[in-house]
């Protein structure tokens, strides 16, 4: 327990203390797009909605800014540890590897605990945007654990070692997956065959369940059932290409 504290620490100064550019994007670009679109681009919001489209705007730009956490924060500090060798070092010690990736999940999911408690802030002060207890807790557990099978989509694009190209694809994958979502702009608004794409989405699931439980409404089960198959999904995704690399690795040497 004590290793396990230890690289916890270690983890938290290098992704929070000594990552500016990755608090940047993942915190502050979220918060900027929520004033951007509440206050500069709302005048076509009838006032009767207006507070709903506060609350329902607040919720996609923390779903947003999750989303940059797993594909580009997360993805980037495993990729800088695959190439100073920490995964390698780890094998020939007595320390499990889970506690190296445990440690690395509870840092990114600590980051977005961060951002969440900071677009609400925002949301707060500047609309005056409230939440019951009860609709803020429900909300802030399923945010926090839906968003897992985006961490394994993080793991994935770590395995890429060039860097340009690994920033390259983050931003392919990250900006299209948040339009088509309906992060932005709401999902009826697109063509038909976006809204069938949209709908299967991951990160529309985390954020129209998030939006429902924030706003005291029903939760559909379908969301639910989402992020479990892209997480099963993801998961034997990731241990194939783990052993594909494996074995490449091991064909090289």
């Amino acid at each position: 327990m004590k290793t396990f504290t230890k690289m916890l620490l270690i983890d938290f100064k290098r992704t929070q203390l000594r990552n500016f550019a990755a608090l940047f994007f993942s915190l502050l670009m979220p918060i900027a797009f929520y004033l951007l679109f509440t206050k500069v681009m709302n005048q076509d919001v009838p006032a009767k909605y207006l507070i709903s489209f506060q609350k329902q705007y607040m919720i996609s730009m923390v779903t947003y800014s999750i989303v940059i956490s797993m594909l580009f924060s997360f993805a980037s500090l495993l990729a800088r540890d695959n190439l100073i060798g920490i995964p390698k070092w780890l094998r020939i010690t007595s320390l499990p590897n889970r506690y190296y990736y445990l440690s690395k999940l509870t840092n990114v999911i600590l980051q977005n605990l961060l951002s969440i408690m900071l677009v609400y802030l925002v949301a707060a002060t500047v609309n005056h945007v409230h939440f019951s207890g009860q609709e803020f807790a429900l909300m802030l557990i399923w945010l926090l654990l839906a968003s897992l099978p985006l961490s394994l989509i993080g793991i994935m694009i770590s395995m890429i070692h060039n860097e340009n190209t690994r920033s390259v694809f983050s931003n392919l994958l990250t900006f299209p997956l948040v339009i088509v979502s309906g992060l932005w702009w709401p999902l009826d608004q697109m063509p038909k065959f976006m809204q069938h794409i949209g709908y299967l989405s991951p990160v529309y699931a985390v954020n129209a369940a998030g939006q429902a439980l924030a706003n005291g409404e029903t939760f559909q089960w379908s969301w639910l059932w989402t992020i479990l198959i892209w997480f099963v999904i993801l998961l034997i995704v990731l241990i194939c290409l783990n052993k594909l690399r494996n074995r490449f690795s091991q064909s090289v040497s």
